[in-house]
């Protein structure tokens, strides 16, 4: 039949159908292949916990600081408060960085056991030093590794990934900066451990929706 593939037998047969699907990515990866990762922890020295996390071509750094004082009029009585200053020459940082710390503060918040710091803060500072895609993504995943080096009470650990749809309405796995321009829609998903998704955040023709 015109336009079938055949996908032979078991694994074999997926994984090409998978390379066949993916031929149009410009870096060569399968649909389902991420970039290659890397994480360096605890090299800054003027702060609690720090991370450095790359993902391919985008690179995302992260420094905690807490749990601290936290100043009287912020204050809450019960618990600390989670505060994300995130700063980078990045379009995306430019465009949208108070949108980009509420969306990092709702990712961070939930799994930080903030009611053991009541009147306390705790602070994350993400610096963008290179957005070449699935910046979201590679943002969580830094504040995590500086949370876990910084020691803070945590109930779970959350991790991050993000995913684009083509015009030929194919699924590809970690979009760089030109795939997630071209794509129909991108989404990144927060994951916790233990409880699953933790959110889904959509980018259709520029909007950003839940």
């Amino acid at each position: 039949m015109k336009g079938s593939v055949d996908l032979g037998d078991g694994a074999d047969g997926l994984r090409e159908y998978e390379r066949k699907r993916a031929a149009g990515r410009r870096d060569g990866r399968e649909a389902s292949e991420l970039r290659a990762l890397k994480v360096e922890q605890d090299f800054l020295e003027q702060c609690d916990g720090s991370a450095r996390f790359t993902c391919g071509g985008t690179v995302v750094m992260a420094a905690v600081y807490g749990p601290i004082e936290c100043p009287l009029k912020a204050q809450l009585s019960d618990r600390a408060i989670v505060r994300v200053d995130v700063k980078g020459a990045s379009s995306t940082v430019a465009r949208s960085s108070k949108w980009l710390e509420k969306y990092f503060r709702e990712s961070f918040e939930p799994v930080i056991a903030t009611r053991m710091f009541p009147r306390g803060a705790i602070v994350i500072a993400l610096q963008v030093m290179e957005d070449d895609g699935s910046v979201l993504a590679t943002g969580i995943n830094a504040g995590m590794m500086a949370l876990v080096d910084a020691v803070v009470p945590l109930r779970s650990i959350v991790c991050a990934s993000s995913v684009a749809m083509n015009s030929n309405h194919t699924l590809v796995l970690d979009p760089t900066q030109a795939e997630q321009s071209e794509a129909v829609v991108h989404a990144t998903f927060a994951f916790e451990s233990g409880r699953g998704l933790l959110s889904c955040k959509v980018c259709a023709y520029g909007k950003n929706t839940q």
